[in-house]
């Protein structure tokens, strides 16, 4: 799976986060040979302070936890990390009559892949904590708009 974006607004404030990028993605990770099922990296540049969820940096305490819900007429996303300094929540969701079905062949002649989503208007929002005197903070709530969407899986 893959999100981004960097068309954010502030619910809070009402202003353009000009210098701002929100992205999560991943899959399946192999380290040393072994497959890491289902991990995902996030990253939050939020106006010149960033924030790395990164599930191989395991001194930074960072978890995630997420789920893909599909239906006939929406793709939806819900995403939450958080590290032992911050934590993000992301539900975006795309109109599937408005996205791509990829029929994806990798070079090698491979197939892969028999059901992959893609589109880049995707909407949603984004909620960004900071962690202070032991508890999470809301420092933003944000609308975020134009996301680069993704879904996914190897076939079995």
């Amino acid at each position: 799976m893959w999100l981004s974006t960097n068309n954010l607004v502030s619910k809070l404030t009402g202003k353009k986060l000009d210098n701002s990028v929100f992205e999560v993605g991943g899959g399946t990770p192999k380290v040393f040979g072994i497959s890491l099922n289902r991990k995902l990296l996030g990253q939050f540049y939020y106006e010149g302070q960033d924030y790395e969820f990164n599930f191989s940096k395991f001194w930074t305490g960072s978890k995630t936890y997420f789920n893909m819900t599909e239906t006939p007429a929406h793709i939806t996303w819900d995403v939450e990390q958080s590290t032992f300094k911050a934590k993000m929540q992301v539900h975006i969701q795309c109109e599937k009559d408005q996205m791509l079905w990829i029929n994806y062949e990798a070079p090698n002649g491979t197939k892969r892949h028999n059901k992959l989503w893609n589109c880049g208007n995707g909407y949603g929002e984004v909620k960004l904590y900071v962690k202070k005197k032991g508890h999470y903070q809301l420092l933003d709530h944000i609308e975020a708009r134009n996301v680069g969407c993704e879904y996914g899986e190897f076939d079995k």
